[in-house]
């Protein structure tokens, strides 16, 4: 618990560092980008609706609308980040791992993508299930909490493995990642659910797929070693 903690803690400070910010920024706009996609896509399936002639009514329904298209887009975001994390996780893992023991490698386009769309799916699958329930119980106290809590740790199953096999891909071969991922299949669902419900905080979310790919890199790299 307290070694995963000081790897997330770490990895947040090193994406912010210097020798990273140039990848931080790319990958904040693109993931930004796709933020504002998913918004925008949620607020013309809004705007499609009719709305009441009543002032009062129409001015509820703008404010909830929107608080309903913030949340829907927090839920797919994750679909759409990972189509693109495959595209800069090798960069950074290959930045990170200079002087480690471990040596880089450049996994195949089709594991990668291979990878991605399983997730990507996966992810589409807990939010179109979690993102109803949180509407429908956005008014009930306590209750309201409960799905948002509840994707994070299923969803963090989906993310743990995509981050996981990612990075672990250009660290080490596929049968000895399988076998590091299923001896440790708990600490990193563990690991997954902390990267989805950074997914989840608005403005951290542009530079959590960088924050959670540094995270799982470093936790990666320590089994590695400790097993040489």
């Amino acid at each position: 618990g307290e070694t995963m903690l000081s790897d997330f803690k770490n990895a947040f400070c090193e994406v912010f560092s210097g020798k990273l910010r140039p990848l931080m920024l790319k990958i904040a706009l693109t993931t930004g980008g796709a933020w504002v996609l998913v918004l925008y896509v949620f607020w013309l399936v809004l705007g499609s609706f009719e709305v009441s002639s009543s002032a009062f009514l129409s001015k509820a329904v703008q404010i909830l609308g929107f608080i309903g298209v913030l949340i829907g887009s927090l839920f797919f975001l994750p679909v759409l980040v990972s189509g693109i994390v495959g595209f800069f996780t090798e960069s950074l893992v290959k930045s990170l791992n200079n002087g480690s023991k471990i040596p880089f490698k450049s996994p195949s386009t089709a594991q990668s993508l291979k990878i991605s769309g399983k997730s990507a799916l996966k992810s589409l699958a807990s939010g179109a299930v979690f993102f109803p329930l949180t509407l429908l119980l956005g008014l009930i106290p306590v209750l309201n909490f409960l799905p948002p809590i509840a994707y994070c740790f299923v969803n963090g199953r989906v993310l743990g493995y995509e981050y996981f096999y990612t990075a672990a891909l250009c660290l080490t071969g596929e049968d000895k990642a399988n076998a590091l991922y299923a001896a440790n299949r708990a600490h990193f669902d563990k690991a997954g659910a902390i990267i989805a419900a950074l997914m989840m905080i608005p403005a951290v979310n542009v530079v959590a797929p960088l924050v959670a790919s540094a995270f799982m890199q470093k936790q990666i790299t320590r089994l590695l070693e400790n097993d040489s």
